[in-house]
């Protein structure tokens, strides 16, 4: 092994996240001694393996429901269409099924590998899953891998983490969202390449694709995109935020996403005591507007930040045609965030609900039974004062 790769322990994650075929984490991206699935990666699986294609981004029927069965699963092609089952594989029929699918109503089955949301591309129609859209560059092409930056520079010295040896005991869970709806967005590019950086140090890792979620409205809660978005946020252990700055400030496309989530529901509070890591990409010279913004909401939505963050000036100077970030001091800090925020979630995820264990909200729930919403808690306060007039 490289002397200069820093292994703490080192790591032996499920396979799902082992997308580098030569990560050298201690026991070998195959560990079976530890009874890890074999998945394999982006780049051993190339276009022209018929056998191994998913034909429908949200079809839960072949590859992805075969885990149980051979401990095994595939990821669906950049550019694959829908074949001739695509109505019976709809999103519609998978819902019907399940109408927890993408809800999380059934958490067993929302944080489960074989959930049809780990695919590369989001549902046509509905835009739900493709919550692994960042490999879709790191797929081979007639059998040749594309350059991998991560690959090449990064995994042979990049700290790592066996979180089964930590109280932890299991990859950390890493919601990443981005604030533009281009495709050629640079905000989207930084959040995807921490995507993958967070998928090489062995965390479980789904980017949330926010076209599709209407605007902040009440009467818009049973959404499809707004149900996918709460259960996502649930499900994970930390957060990625990454907006572009614009008018000195996060997008609207941003800033929405962190609406549709609540503060609390019932005795639910979906954020409290999740970590955050916070970045931003600029058109121009480098600002911080955006990431202090994004700080402000963390504090808000009462997640621990991260102390380290990202800003990217001129990012059009800084991503290459493919998409990948160019060799920089600022892809150097990118890593850098990376690294502390898989680390920083790891030892926080454990002790979250002890250090949010609030006094006050203790009572509050001896007292009426369960957190109530603001709008019970202005209800009732209202009955009360008619009460005393």
């Amino acid at each position: 092994m490289d002397s200069s790769k820093k292994v703490i322990e080192a790591t032996s994650p499920t396979s799902r996240f082992n997308f580098l075929p030569s990560l050298n984490f201690r026991g070998g991206a195959k560990n079976e001694k530890e009874g890890n699935q074999e998945t394999p990666s982006i780049s051993q699986t190339s276009a022209s393996d018929d056998e191994k294609k998913i034909p429908s981004t949200i079809d839960p029927d072949q590859n992805l429901r075969e885990k149980d069965e051979s401990k095994s699963s595939t990821i669906p092609k950049e550019g694959e269409e829908k074949g001739s089952s695509e109505n019976e594989n709809s999103v519609e029929n998978l819902l019907a099924a399940d109408p927890s699918i993408w809800s999380g109503e059934n958490k067993e089955a929302f944080s489960d590998l074989s959930h049809p949301g780990y695919s590369v591309k989001s549902d046509p129609l509905t835009h739900v899953g493709g919550w692994l859209a960042h490999r879709a560059a790191l797929q081979s092409v007639d059998g040749i891998d594309p350059p991998c930056w991560i690959k090449e520079e990064v995994e042979n010295s990049i700290t790592q983490y066996d979180y089964m040896t930590m109280p932890l005991r299991r990859a950390p869970k890493i919601l990443v969202l981005y604030g533009s709806l281009r495709l050629t967005s640079f905000s989207r590019k930084l959040a995807f390449e921490f995507a993958r950086l967070l998928e090489l140090l062995g965390c479980d890792v789904r980017t949330y694709n926010p076209r599709g979620l209407p605007v902040r409205d009440p009467e818009l809660e049973k959404e499809l995109k707004v149900q996918e978005l709460r259960a996502l946020t649930q499900w994970s252990d930390g957060h990625v935020w990454v907006s572009p700055e614009m008018h000195g400030t996060i997008t609207g496309t941003f800033k929405n996403q962190i609406d549709w989530i609540p503060l609390n529901t019932g005795s639910v509070r979906p954020t409290q005591g999740k970590t955050c890591l916070v970045a931003q990409a600029n058109g121009g010279s480098q600002s911080f507007n955006a990431i202090n913004a994004l700080r402000l909401l963390s504090r808000w939505m009462r997640m621990p930040c991260c102390t380290n963050q990202s800003s990217v000036p001129k990012a059009w100077q800084e991503f290459d045609d493919a998409g990948r970030m160019k060799e920089s001091n600022y892809r150097d800090r990118v890593v850098d965030c990376a690294e502390e925020f898989a680390k920083f979630t790891a030892l926080m995820a454990p002790v979250s609900e002890e250090l949010t264990d609030r006094f006050s909200e203790r009572k509050e729930k001896n007292k009426e039974g369960r957190l109530l919403t603001q709008a019970e808690k202005e209800k009732k306060k209202t009955a009360e004062e008619s009460k005393k007039g």
